[in-house]
């Protein structure tokens, strides 16, 4: 439910959007008040990883591709 209530709230009205809520709909109805509130709060806390740069390369190279790491 988490990730579907994220997913929705990042999209614009449209027929994807729907499809979130419409799954995020049933993942509801088979939890507990309990946890819909967990879920909600856990998105409501909810931070994306930061990202860092870092050069990975052989041994015998001089320079190589930056690649994303993400931690």
């Amino acid at each position: 439910m988490k990730w579907c209530r994220l997913a929705a709230d990042q999209m614009p009205l449209g027929k994807a959007r729907d499809t979130a809520v419409k799954i995020m709909d049933r993942f509801a109805r088979r939890m507990n008040e309990a946890d819909v509130k967990e879920a909600n709060l856990r998105v409501d806390t909810w931070q994306p990883l930061r990202q860092t740069s870092h050069i990975l390369r052989d041994k015998d190279e001089k320079s190589a591709p930056v690649f994303r790491r993400y931690f």
